[in-house]
């Protein structure tokens, strides 16, 4: 009996160190997620008439913006790299507070040997921790 005993007490001791050397294989982990939904966007783009004339030398508003961030922001606007067009200036370099919109415009001259091609126009809106940038397409000087 006492042979038995030895035998299972020693075979039990085995079973342990090799059951307990073997590592743990699989980890299960918690992580919470906060995620905020708000009922507006940091900023709105509502695009306008992409045809700019030169009828009475006014400028043409391209593209209005919205701020709905909690700070203030700036918009600027220039044209597109690469691209020369009858668009003579765009206005846009304005600073807008929290829940207030500026119009991106510009000022075309048309006239004989203008090209009728589309002109980007690039947007960008700046404030603390926010820069989204937009490109508009516009056509300068339309039949």
């Amino acid at each position: 009996m006492k042979y038995r005993l030895g035998l299972l007490l020693t075979v039990l001791g085995i079973a342990l160190l090799v059951t307990s050397s073997v590592g743990v294989s699989t980890v299960a982990l918690e992580r919470s997620v906060t995620i905020e939904v708000t009922d507006s966007a940091p900023v709105e783009f509502d695009e306008l008439d992409p045809s700019v004339t030169d009828e009475n030398g006014s400028a043409v508003g391209l593209i209005n913006v919205t701020n709905g961030a909690d700070t203030s922001l700036t918009v600027t606007a220039a044209k597109g790299d690469g691209n020369p067009s009858a668009i003579e200036n765009i206005a846009a370099n304005e600073e807008i507070d929290a829940g207030e919109t500026a119009t991106v415009t510009a000022v075309a001259s048309c006239g004989d040997g203008v090209e009728e091609t589309d002109v980007p126009i690039d947007v960008t809106v700046s404030g603390d921790g926010i820069t989204i940038e937009r490109t508009i397409e516009t056509t300068p000087c339309p039949d």
